[in-house]
């Protein structure tokens, strides 16, 4: 069985020994709960996540969304027809410790649902209607177990946001 290659970019106040594997493990327990089949293709698929600041995903989310405020997660499809590239996931770590902190737990915990929850969109899932809703929700709480061995179900994102 494979894992998803993780090309992670992050600027260097959010580095730390260990948040390179701590991320391939959220995106990859995604994977093994959205769609287990493609751990076992013999492609090896690429995803890049870039943690950054709420301005960056403010300009993103403003140009590419319509909506001129910061968000915490949002994921763009690779246009890869080969299938290699499934896209890039960009995180707010300003949201995250926000979020964190409202939710009463560690940004460890916040930043493997926001990867989980990213991930989850490169991979065909999304929140538009209530039965999208709960079929994503689902799966990401058996990721969150798979990755925190444990979920959060009583913090799943806003599907406004």
């Amino acid at each position: 069985m494979s894992q998803i290659q993780i090309h992670l970019q992050t600027k260097a106040a959010y580095r730390r020994r260990g948040l390179t594997a701590f991320v391939r493990n959220a995106a990859n327990a995604a994977v093994a709960e959205g769609k287990p089949e493609l751990l076992n293709d013999s492609i090896q698929h690429e995803v890049s996540i870039v943690l950054s600041d709420d301005a960056q995903l403010q300009t993103l989310n403003r140009d590419f969304r319509g909506q001129d405020k910061p968000t915490d997660v949002l994921s763009f499809e690779g246009q890869d027809p080969n299938g290699v590239y499934l896209g890039d996931i960009i995180i707010s770590m300003a949201r995250c410790a926000e979020q964190a902190t409202e939710a009463n737990h560690s940004l460890d915990d916040e930043l493997a649902l926001l990867t989980i929850h990213g991930m989850l969109h490169l991979l065909g899932y999304d929140h538009g209607d209530d039965a999208e809703r709960e079929a994503m929700w689902q799966v990401q709480r058996a990721a969150q177990k798979t990755a925190l061995a444990r979920d959060l179900s009583e913090r799943q994102l806003d599907p406004r946001t």
